[in-house]
Parts: structure tokens; sequence; C-alpha cells
């Protein structure tokens, strides 16, 4: 079998396929544009990933972001890219031929490269099969990698404690009962001259602000210095728009919208309410709502501020007026949630059923994902009772900002036709085949 014959046949099957090639008659080039990291570049790969691991995002992949994956796919294309030497052009041409592959290979590489760094367990989303192997070898073989890990070992490093930021955030100080805004360090991309870019924040609210940075050399490109604004009790309801310009050319914008509540945690770390977790919470709430709780254990008044003290659980609902419910931890998968479900005792009406029923010290939330559309016409039929999902008592929930679909913590005890004993329980959707039965 000839060199030849195989390399047409791969670049026939790419063509049938629709995938893009180099040209028709560059059988290697079009083998290796869709290889992205050849077993020879894997080392330097590897090299590339961790001093940007190390240096632009300072060991700490917590706040990675889409954007920065964009920055290292530009910073790899870019032909005035530092370091761009460790790698092969075959990389640069694989990104162009698929993107959103190469972006998910450099994603699996920084998080095996940060778990593997503060010897955590990988998991199965990481890495696998030849490049799995290749980032395993280049663990062993590579000295630079070594020797930074043994260095990280004799000092205290605290890293990992605070969660880094890539997007503008909150801060409260609260000893001296102070709000900020920190804009944190951006990747500044190399242009094709030799000038150091001129780059500008501009903040814009009920006030407006503009600030030049200082710049710094990362790895892959410069680093913006971190500024932070100082801003009045009031103003951290307010929407917030942020531009980041590199000579007078818009390089990325944030938007904040207005809100009810803000959250942080007790170093005065800022949390949105959809990443809320178990621990103890404390909320600033605008002077026309309030929060409501199992979880609330303080409310008075901080800072000027309506103020709230929460000691959150995995499950707990955390309800600000005004806005949306949030949820502590995991959203259950449809179906019984499993409070107050008696750990290993089952019944079976049927001694030749295979499906046993869970028995339950309460009545369990019932737990329903819906369609926007879909909310009027959604009933839920308890033993046979017709309950429609608009009339029950429900927390509501938003499967994420970009969703439309919502979970519904249905309280199955005031449903009409539940009684103790066995139940039986139908979810019926309007103009769709799909249903939920649960015993």
């Amino acid at each position: 079998m000839s060199r030849g014959w195989v390399g047409r046949s791969v670049t026939d099957t790419l063509l049938a396929f629709g995938k893009p090639v180099y040209s028709k008659n560059e059988y290697v080039t079009n083998i290796m544009m869709h290889c992205f990291i050849t077993d020879t570049y894997s080392g330097r790969f590897f090299d590339y990933l961790f001093q940007y691991y190390r240096i632009d995002l300072e060991r700490d992949i917590s706040g990675f972001q889409d954007m920065d994956l964009e920055y290292i796919c530009e910073s790899i294309v870019n032909p005035y890219s530092k370091r761009k030497q460790l790698l092969s052009e075959y990389a640069a041409m694989s990104i162009r031929a698929a993107r959103e592959y190469c972006k998910d290979i450099i994603l699996k590489t920084l998080k095996m490269i940060d778990c593997s760094f503060w010897d955590e367990e990988y998991n199965e989303q990481y890495l696998t099969g030849r490049l799995a192997r290749r980032f395993e070898e280049w663990k062993e073989q590579s000295e630079f990698y070594q020797s930074e890990k043994r260095k990280s070992r004799k000092v205290i490093i605290n890293d990992k404690c605070n969660r880094q930021f890539r997007k503008p955030h909150l801060e409260c100080d609260f000893e001296a009962g102070k709000f900020s805004i920190i804009l944190p360090t951006q990747m500044i991309p190399v242009s094709a001259t030799d000038e150091l870019p001129v780059v500008k924040w501009f903040v814009v609210s009920r006030k407006k602000w503009d600030f030049q940075c200082y710049l710094s050399d990362g790895y892959s490109g410069y680093k913006t210095d971190e500024i932070r604004i100082w801003l009045d009790p009031e103003d951290i309801f307010q929407k917030y728009v942020f531009l980041l310009f590199t000579n007078d050319v818009l390089l990325r914008s944030f938007v904040w919208d207005e809100k009810k509540a803000q959250f942080f945690v007790e170093n005065g770390r800022w949390v949105a309410g959809e990443h809320i977790e178990p621990g103890r919470l404390f909320a600033f709430v605008s002077a026309d709502s309030y929060i409501k709780s199992e979880a609330l254990m303080y409310e008075g008044k901080e800072f000027g501020l309506k103020y709230y003290e929460l000691n959150l659980h995995d499950h707990d609902f955390v309800h600000v007026q005004g806005e949306e419910n949030y949820y502590v931890g995991k959203i259950p998968a449809p179906g019984l949630s499993d409070n107050y479900k008696i750990m290993g005792i089952t019944i079976s009406l049927d001694e030749q059923a295979l499906d046993t029923i869970p028995v339950y010290s309460k009545f369990p939330e019932l737990i329903v994902e819906v369609e926007e559309g879909q909310y009027r016409g959604t009933a839920v039929i308890a033993n046979g009772t017709v309950n429609k999902l608009a009339q029950v008592e429900f927390v509501d929930v938003h499967a994420g900002k970009t969703s439309d679909k919502k979970y519904y913590f249905i309280f199955t005890e005031k449903l009409q036709g539940i009684h103790k004993g066995y139940n039986k329980i139908l979810v019926d959707y309007p103009n769709s085949q799909k249903r939920l039965f649960v015993e």
C-alpha cells in the first residue's frame, strides 16, 4: 500500500465530509492539519501551555473562560505572537480548520496540567488516548515542570485559596465597610509593530470611568495591571458596561445587569447567585427587595444596606424578591428528590416486578423540567387527579442564563389527589410524547 494512496484516500474522505484541506495534492499537509498536535511536537505543546498556565494564569484556572481559549488560539495563529516557534505550523492550520476541536484539546490539557501540578485526580473528561500518554511522559521527563513543582512545595502558596477572575468582579471589605469593582488582569495580544499597544478600560454606569493600563510581559503577549474602583454601597446593584480597548479598537466587553441582591463569602469574594455553594453566605439587598430562605440566620442593616446572613446546605433555596430563585448544589435529574428518602428500604407491589418503589419519611419534592412554552399546558396527575402546573405550589429555578428551560420543584404534599401511602404521579406535557412517571 503506497503512501500516495493513503494520502489520497484521506484527502478524498475529508472532501467528501466537507472538511477543509490545504490543497488536493498536499496529502501530508492535509493529514497534519487535522491532527492539531503530533507526537513530535507534543512536548513543546505541553511546555507552551504550562508556561501560559504558570505566568499568564498564575497557576489557577478556576476563573478560566472561553475568551481565554480564544486568546490562546489567536496567539497560536498570530504570526507575530511570542513563543510561536515552540509549535508547528500545522497547529495554526488545525485551529483554522477545526477551532472548537482545538479549543477542547487546549482546555482538557490545561485541566490536566492544573490537576497534576496540585496533585489532584484527573477525571474522565480530560485527555485520553495518544495525547494522554504523551502528557504522562512529558510530566516525568520535563525538568522545568518538575523543578517548578518542587519549588511550589517549599513555600506556603495561597494561590489555590484565592479564586482568580478573568472578568470584572465585586469585592467587599467587611472590616472597612467598603465595596469595590476589580478590573482584573487581561491578556493583550502582540501586534505587528514593536511598539507597546495603548490599552484603556472604559466603565459606564450612573458614573463613568476610564483608565489607561500599565502593561507587563506575559508569556504569550502582554498583561494589564489590576485596577480597583471604589463604589458607594448603593451602586453595587447598578447596571455596568465594561469596555477594553487596544489602540482604539474594542478588544473585549462585559455587561452586568441591574441586580436586586449581591452575594459574598466570608473573605469578601463575590459570588453570582447561580453559583452559590454550601457554607456561610452574606447578602446585600436593594431597598425594594428582600430574601426568603430556610437557611436564613440573621437579617439587619450593614453599611446602609439591607443585610442577610445564611448558612447554606445542598438542596437549599434562596428566593430574592423581584429576581430569580437560586438552588444550592447541582439540580437533580427530573423525578422525585432524594430528600426524606429512607435509604436501603424499598417496596414492591408485585413479586415479579424488577423495579422497586422508594420509601420516604415525608413527601418529597417532584422535580419537573419544562420548556418556556409548555408551562401553561403541563399537567401533574396524582393518582388520577389532574393538577395544572400553573396552579400548584412550587419553586422554579432557571436551568442556566442562556436556557429557556426551568426546573419546577413541586411540593407533592400540596397536590390534589395525593395521600399518605402509595402514590402514582404522571407529568403530561402539551404537544409532546414526553412523559414523567414516578411512584
